[in-house]
């Protein structure tokens, strides 16, 4: 009998140390750090909190495309809970083919430099722990000012509260965290660059948006920030707009050269959903999404030209008419569809047997499209300077081109060099801006100067600057023009 009891002894001492083994391992996990507060202790109630939020956004837009990446706030469920979900529901539809999600929030507790990345073998969440990809890890630790610092998730709750949205849709997917030190926009962006992978891999950045001020003031601040994405324009987003501007920076500048389309999903605050609207917080969902060729600026512009030649070239040939009599330009009076009547910029070109006779346009949209066309073309007739008024005699040698400009898109570059290699010659207007400094090129000027260097080098002679001139505080902006012709006779 005591031969048997030690026996047991000794077995059970085995069995444990065996299991201590097991819990040790297992013990590799990032726990969660504030369930309980951002969202419900139990883990039954925040999964049919989460299920309930994402039940009621999908019945928002079912043939909405599936993102590549999005922008998600990280606030309290009870307040961003929704919004959040107004994004994530796009990505049911590909729950089967995205095996990794690559998160990147902003530090709240831990200063530090770099970017920071997790040698845990997964994070807890609630239903269970998505494991991280070690792989994937381990090839964006070779970045500069890339590092392991587990310090930086310990408390970190921007990425905690993506992931039972994340686990919900994707089950135990591999996850890559990644916090955000004091770093730039630019070593983000070289992070995305490598992680981005194809349509097994999604990207989210967590950020919420203005912080602590009145209702009205907020509403202001994050609809211009809205813009601002919606535009690329990374540079112009701070602290002072979103708490991850950092990572939003990153995405802005990767996203923006590979051409993505951006969708404003929602934007909401703290005082739309609960509590008092004399201090709150912003939040806001976004929509990264590849382009197909009958996405893109040329393809819509080229459909709206060929649907609408008639009569854009009638208000354009009509204007200069009502011109000869009246010395103003035509009044657009009928009622014309929606499309005609968008805030776009346009140039009217007159040609007269092959040589150009006056042209006049808008760089930047400020006026319905009928309009624009049809006071620049009464001013390409009668006000442009190099030449003499338009006669009746002349009409009939007279051809109009009507060119619909797109809307100028900020591009975003790390420096001249990367720039010029983003270049399109005899596609790309350009809008070039340092300080007061500022000079316009149409597409049509890369027949003379077809190279991107010459190009640029006179671009900056005729915004009063020296061609080799570059600074930190450049700002340029690209976009295309499309064009159809009448022949008057």
């Amino acid at each position: 009998m005591i031969f048997n009891i030690n026996f047991l002894i000794i077995l059970f001492s085995l069995l444990f140390i065996g299991n201590a083994e097991a819990v040790e391992l297992k013990t590799n996990i990032r726990p969660m750090a504030v369930s309980g507060g951002f969202y419900p202790a139990s883990h039954k109630k925040t999964i049919s909190m989460v299920r309930k939020f994402l039940k009621e956004a999908s019945l928002a837009d079912k043939n909405a495309k599936i993102p590549k990446a999005i922008i998600a706030p990280h606030a309290g469920y009870v307040y961003s809970g929704a919004i959040a979900a107004n994004i994530y529901a796009r990505l049911i539809p590909a729950r089967e083919k995205i095996k990794r999600v690559v998160i990147i929030g902003p530090s709240h507790r831990v200063p530090f430099r770099g970017i920071a990345l997790s040698s845990k073998d997964g994070f807890a969440t609630s239903g269970g722990v998505l494991p991280i990809d070690k792989a994937m890890v381990e090839s964006l630790e070779t970045l500069p000012n890339v590092i392991k610092f587990d310090a930086a998730h310990e408390k970190e709750h921007s990425l905690e509260v993506q992931l039972p949205f994340i686990r919900e849709i994707f089950g135990d997917v591999k996850i890559v965290p990644i916090v955000t030190g004091n770093t730039t926009g630019k070593e983000v962006a070289a992070v995305l660059k490598k992680a981005w992978g194809g349509e097994e891999t999604l990207i989210v950045i967590s950020s919420d948006l203005s912080h602590f001020l009145n209702y009205d003031e907020a509403l202001k601040i994050d609809a211009l920030t809205a813009k601002k994405i919606e535009n690329f324009e990374y540079n112009a987003i701070g602290s002072k707009e979103a708490c991850g501007c950092i990572p939003i920076r990153g995405l802005l500048i990767e996203a923006q050269k590979r051409g993505m389309n951006v969708e404003t999903v929602d934007v909401r605050n703290s005082g739309d959903i609960m509590g008092s609207k004399d201090c709150v917080v912003g939040y806001g969902a976004w929509a990264f999404t590849e382009k197909t060729k009958a996405d893109s600026i040329e393809a819509k512009d080229l459909k709206l030209l060929e649907k609408y030649k008639e009569t854009l070239l009638h208000i354009a040939n009509a204007s200069i008419r009502y011109g000869f009599k009246h010395k103003r330009p035509m009044p657009i009076k009928e009622i014309y569809p929606d499309e005609l009547l968008e805030t776009r910029a346009v140039f009217v070109t007159l040609e007269k047997n092959g040589r150009l006779r006056g042209c006049i346009g808008s760089i930047i949209a400020r006026k319905p499209l009928l309009k624009d066309i049809a006071d620049n073309a009464f001013s390409a007739a009668f006000l442009d300077r190099r030449f003499n008024e338009l006669t009746v005699q002349e009409m009939e040698d007279i051809d109009i081109s009507v060119s619909l400009l797109s809307k100028p898109v900020y591009m975003s570059f790390t420096d001249e060099e990367d720039f010029l290699s983003q270049l399109r010659p005899m596609r790309d207007g350009i809008i070039f801006r340092d300080g007061k400094h500022s000079s316009v090129y149409l597409p049509i000027v890369w027949e003379q100067l077809p190279e991107p260097r010459q190009f640029m080098s006179h671009l900056k002679i005729k915004a009063g600057l020296s061609p080799n001139h570059w600074s930190e505080n450049v700002k340029i902006q690209r976009f295309t023009v499309n064009a159809i012709k009448l022949s008057d006779n």
